[in-house]
Order: C-alpha cells, then structure tokens, then sequence
C-alpha cells in the first residue's frame, strides 16, 4: 500500500498531496473528537426523575403529548448542590391537556386557549399555579384549556389547530387563544440542528402563493437536511463549542415563523368565529424583537408585549438552576393579560 501510494506521489503528485492532506485532517478531527468528548459537561445542570417512565407519545398530530386522562410525577433537583428545584405532579384530561382546576365550570361561556411549549404547560409549578390558572380564577367567565407541553414550538400547534379536533375538544364558542411566545421557538420551527435532535416534528413549506401546506414531518418533507443534522449533531466538536446550525437566524427564517403564526389564527378563527388571537411576548425576549414586531404587524397579528415585565435571571421570577418561571412569574402575566385584554 506504502509502495502504491509512492508511485502515485510520483506520477500524480498533487493528487497524492490532496490524498494524503484529507487523510491528515480526518485522523486531526478524529483525535479532536475523542478529545472534546472529555471535556463535554455532562447535560444540564439537574436531573430530572420521571414517574412512571412512559408518559409520553407522538399523537395523529406527529406531535409529543402527554398520555391522555393520566398522572405523571417529576422530581427535578440541582446535580451540584443536591437542592431540590421542583416537586409536581402533572394531571392530564382526555385530550391530552393538563388539568386546569377551575370553580363554577358551568358558569364560563367563553373559552382561553394556552399554547405552546413547557412554559404553557406551567413546567415545575403546581396546578394552581400556571397562567391557565391564574386566568381561570381572575375571569370567571372564561374557562381555561392547556394546550402545553416540554420542548413544542409553533408547528405542534398549528398541527393541532389544523387537525379540526378543537371544536369537539372546547364546548364554548367564543373565547381567547394565547400563544406564549420565546425567542427559542424560533429555532425549533425552522428546524435547526439542536432541535432536530430533539425528536420528529411536524414540517410545514411556504408555497409561491404565499401559502402554508403541511408535509409530512422532518424526516420526510426535508429528509437530506434531517439526516445531516442527525449526524452532525454526534458531533463533540459542534457540542462543545454550542455550535447550531444554521448559526443565524434571518428575516427569511422570521417570515416563515410568523407565517406559521397567521396560519394558525385564520384555521383557529374560522373553528371559533367571532373570537380572538394574541400572541403574548414572554418576559426578557429580544433577540428578534424588530423583525418579529414588524412581521407580526405586517399580517395584522395582535400581540402583548410583556419584554420588560421582569428579567429572567431574577430568581424570583424563574426556577434557579432550571430556567422555567416561578409561580409569581404566571401570577404576574396572567394579571396583566386579563387586565389587558378585559377578560371578565
């Protein structure tokens, strides 16, 4: 082999320098592999417990719910200090969302629908402790449905909404639908590299005409690009350095997010007519705020913009060593959403 490569270098000298430079390169980044994995931290700073093991399944959507008409215990506690961050046990209806306890059900009219992610879902607070709640009891007449759930984005709930179940689902007509918005949603709905990892999601394209078509899931409506993420995400190198790819979020990315968003309000609106849609700006996100702003503007998308309620790092705000909010955070939003938008 030796002998081959030396008549090569002979009768084909820049061909065995190209040979022999990616040879070089691959046994370098190999060895720098195995390198970082050393030094990779070891996951997040907690570990969470979960009781029992199987609460979760993909549902008709392609969406990651929780088991219907089921309970599930979640032990969270800081792997440095042995602190215990949370203790609560998540409670689940027939159609998959968390239980909301409300007084005088058959006195409420009107319906306040709560999406999207683990923030909805009132991750590491108790029942009576979460923006659907907090709502629920400071306007009776609107019953409060949780839509919520860990790690959804955008593309979960326009999945739900276009899947026609809302209206068997909610027995009012009229109410409010209330996407809790963060500037990390952005990410998951265009599908970058670290949320792919995540696990399958449903994937929606943009058309000439402007509009919204769902196909399939990640794997098989942009299958090439799935099956490159899935492989660079092994990558230590990438991990290390908190690499994602892409590195940047654009104004295409943007376009295509708000996108999502007006599609949900138009199938939402047209199931609930006479109703309204908000999206509710989270507390201390701004990576995106003008781009965001002047899309969700350009398609008539009404939003609250709680940016500068409270910041995230103040501890009594968010769950130290987890990054969820506190039951004082959704004590202090759900006033204001009630307050501003009059809910009675």
């Amino acid at each position: 082999m030796l002998a081959a490569f030396g008549l090569m270098r002979i009768t084909y000298p820049r061909l065995s320098a190209l040979v022999l430079g990616c040879t070089l390169t691959l046994l370098l980044l190999s060895l720098l592999e195995l390198v970082m994995g050393f030094f990779l931290k070891d996951g997040p700073n907690y570990d969470r417990v979960y009781s029992p093991d199987l609460w979760s399944e993909l549902d008709a959507t392609g969406s990651r719910r929780p088991l219907p008409s089921t309970a599930y215990h979640v032990r969270s506690v800081d792997k440095h200090t042995g602190t215990l961050i949370y203790d609560v046990t998540y409670t689940t209806d027939e159609y998959r969302r968390r239980v909301t306890p409300v007084a005088f059900p058959e006195r409420r009219d009107r319906h306040v629908l709560i999406f999207t992610c683990s923030f909805a879902y009132g991750e590491g607070v108790q029942a009576n402790e979460t923006l659907p709640y907090v709502i629920g009891a400071l306007a009776p007449r609107y019953t409060p449905y949780n839509y919520g759930f860990h790690g959804l984005s955008p593309l979960e709930m326009l999945a739900k909404v276009g899947s026609g179940t809302l209206p068997q689902e909610v027995s009012q007509r009229k109410g409010v639908f209330l996407y809790v918005y963060l500037d990390d949603h952005v990410r998951r709905t265009i599908g970058t590299m670290r949320y792919t990892l995540w696990g399958p999601r449903p994937y929606y394209e943009i058309t000439e005409t402007g509009e919204v078509v769902r196909n399939g899931m990640y794997e098989t409506g942009r299958p090439w690009t799935t099956r490159l993420y899935l492989l660079l995400g092994k990558s230590h190198i990438l991990r290390y350095f908190n690499v994602d790819i892409p590195r940047h979020i654009t104004t295409d990315h943007l376009a295509y997010f708000v996108r999502l968003l007006a599609k949900t309000r138009d199938v939402y609106l047209q199931q609930f007519q006479g109703s309204e849609f908000y999206v509710v700006i989270y507390p201390d996100q701004t990576k995106f705020y003008q781009e965001l702003f002047r899309g969700l503007t350009l398609l008539k998308i009404p939003y609250l913009d709680y940016r500068d309620l409270f910041t995230r790092g103040d501890p009594s705000y968010t769950l130290l060593g987890d990054g969820h909010p506190t039951a004082k955070a959704w004590s202090l939003i759900g006033r204001r959403v009630v307050d501003d938008l009059r809910l009675e």
